[in-house]
């Protein structure tokens, strides 16, 4: 989704904290960040990292720049999400040729007007592109293709952006799904590994007979890219069920944060703090992961 339109009114509102330098990912314990559209998390000092997510298609240039600006006078990291939509209206016609026509050079205009923007000096930047691309469904133009394709279209954003936003950090993103490895673009293009974990109590009951912890589940879902030694952000995590479920989720990030049993690798968690956008198998719907400003601390 792009950036929401709230920025504005904040930026005009003044609502900036004063700067603070932000906690380097893998200096020590985890950092705790949250992509955050309603805003619950703004003045928690408990979060380290912002997360915003741009269509390529559909995103403010001055609000990027603000959202990013934000960030480090509050002394968090910045991580954007960039989602590589088609031209198209309904934004997924032509996905079998996306990847492709990045690689040539279509969509180079894209590439650099968001690296432009971030790429100001004195800016470093978290950049995860095109993600979720091993999923079994057609849910993004870019998920479900050819690896090589993918591949190929990952440097080649990677190559451009690099040039304009030489402080980026570029992270790799699957789901964590069996065959994920096969998209790995390669150690040169990549800084950070990431997953996206979410925790839903019904579902786990359901397929799995109880829930499941989150170290267990971030673990199995790191074995699909064991073999990539690079550092680990979970750049989406949620949890939803019953409150007593949800605590214990919760506590178990707090330990994490705190160093009480980190997982190898892991230097990040970032909470998707919104309503799910894509439905979830019948009955489960789409689950809302959205949790009290005061659950992180």
């Amino acid at each position: 989704m792009p950036i929401d339109r709230k920025l504005s009114a904040l930026a005009l509102a003044g609502l900036v904290a004063a700067s603070s330098p932000a906690t380097a990912l893998g200096a020590g314990g985890i950092v705790i960040g949250a992509y955050d559209p309603d805003y619950a998390f703004y003045e928690s000092p408990a979060i380290g990292l912002d997360h915003v997510f741009v269509q390529w298609q559909d995103w403010d240039r001055d609000l990027l720049a603000w959202a990013q600006q934000n960030a480090a006078e509050k002394g968090r990291q910045f991580l954007v999400t960039v989602e590589p939509w088609t031209r198209a209206p309904d934004r997924i016609g032509g996905g079998e040729t996306l990847l492709p026509d990045i690689v040539g050079g279509a969509f180079d205009a894209e590439i650099a007007a968001i690296c432009g923007t971030l790429g100001a000096p004195g800016t470093p930047v978290l950049i995860r592109f095109a993600h979720e691309m091993e999923m079994g469904r057609n849910i993004f133009p870019w998920s479900n293709r050819a690896p090589s394709e993918y591949v190929a279209a990952y440097r080649h954003f990677v190559e451009q952006c690099a040039r304009l936003a030489p402080e980026a950090a570029f992270v790799w993103s699957p789901a964590g799904h069996e065959g994920a490895a096969l998209y790995y673009p390669g150690d040169d293009y990549v800084d950070y590994a990431s997953l996206s974990v979410f925790a839903l109590e019904g579902w786990d009951r359901a397929h799995r007979g109880k829930p499941l912890s989150v170290r267990r589940r971030i673990a199995e879902q790191a074995h699909w890219i064991e073999a990539i030694h690079k550092p680990l952000i979970i750049a989406e995590f949620g949890v939803a069920g019953g409150k007593r479920q949800e605590h214990d989720w919760l506590e178990e990030v707090n330990e994490m944060a705190a160093g009480i049993g980190v997982l190898d690798r892991l230097v990040a968690i970032v909470y998707f703090n919104a309503p799910e956008t894509f439905f979830w198998p019948e009955p489960h719907g789409r689950p809302d992961w959205r949790v009290a400003p005061d659950v992180f601390y």
